[in-house]
């Protein structure tokens, strides 16, 4: 049944400056899904120029989308087609492998949870419940549900999803998922925040960050808070070296200059989180992060970037 405005609020979507939402459980979308049944969030505008490139965001450990609206938000602003992706999370894929020594442990398992087929012990998500089952069945949804929308531009006839279409963004387990779909995928981009995968028992990455990917390191971008309590900042950067990124750009705090950063695709913040101690959170997730005296988001000219620059 295609929506009218007058039913928006049954069907789970709403209108509000020139932004449309859109509230999807993802078992609503495939019946096989059976896990991890939290909203997906989408959001389109259609008053601006629309880049026919779809902006795909994957939340942290144990997160859901509903707590990173502001940067969906202002991917559909740019013009982007806008999804926060609800997927399974609840294992930190740092603490499944941290103490391996086996350095495939990491992707074997971020393989898992991306495609759904069978890798690692400790993983147990199957082909419905993947990352990549999830994005073809909500992207056909929308299809379906809002056909004026051009949902379909993503994927081939076949369900095969266009991924050199598609940037895709996370948050510190998020972020990892995007950062091996980059080896694995041709993207338009990789959007990083707070992000690292690391070897404790080896003091280095995992084997998966330092091979070939399809995606050029040119194409990453990544932010963190130099504080950040849940990753080391200084692992952070090694992780960002070893994905290729340090001939893109000097590491610049954002807080000393004005967009674009010196054209850097490396950055880092200072700034003092608004809830008290949460760096981590705070570069991106809605509650956390500091906003002017309007309401805006101070880093939102980073996330902006990120979505522009290249």
């Amino acid at each position: 049944m295609k929506c009218l405005i007058v039913v928006f609020i049954l069907c789970f979507s709403f209108s509000s400056f020139a932004q449309t939402l859109h509230l999807v459980k993802p078992s609503d979308t495939d019946s096989n899904i059976t896990t991890d049944d939290q909203n997906h969030w989408v959001y389109i505008n259609q008053d601006v120029t629309p880049k026919n490139k779809l902006f795909v965001f994957l939340p942290g450990t144990f997160a859901f989308p509903a707590l990173y609206t502001r940067v969906l938000k202002t991917a559909a602003n740019l013009g982007y087609h806008s999804v926060g992706l609800n997927y399974p999370n609840p294992l930190p894929i740092n603490v499944v492998c941290g103490i391996s020594s086996d350095t495939t442990c990491h992707g074997r398992a971020r393989q898992e949870v991306i495609d759904g087929i069978d890798r690692h012990l400790a993983i147990n998500v199957s082909q419905p419940n993947s990352i990549e089952n999830r994005l073809i069945k909500i992207l056909q949804h929308l299809d379906n549900d809002f056909p004026d929308e051009d949902w379909n531009q993503y994927w081939s006839g076949d369900s095969t999803i266009i991924w050199e279409s598609i940037v895709m963004s996370g948050h510190s387990q998020g972020g990892g998922h995007a950062a091996i779909l980059g080896k694995l995928k041709n993207l338009e981009r990789v959007v990083i925040f707070a992000s690292e995968d690391w070897m404790s028992t080896l003091d280095r990455t995992p084997a998966w960050v330092t091979m070939d990917g399809a995606t050029s390191s040119n194409k990453y971008f990544a932010f963190t808070h130099d504080e950040d309590e849940a990753l080391d900042f200084d692992r952070q950067q090694i992780f960002w070296d070893d994905l290729g990124m340090n001939p893109i750009g000097n590491l610049v705090l954002v807080d000393d200059t004005t967009s674009p950063f010196q054209n850097s695709q490396t950055l880092f913040t200072q700034i003092t989180p608004a809830l008290d101690s949460q760096f981590h959170s705070s570069v991106i997730v809605d509650v956390a992060t500091p906003k002017d005296g309007n309401g805006v988001p101070i880093l939102e000219p980073v996330w902006e970037l990120s979505l522009i620059h290249i």
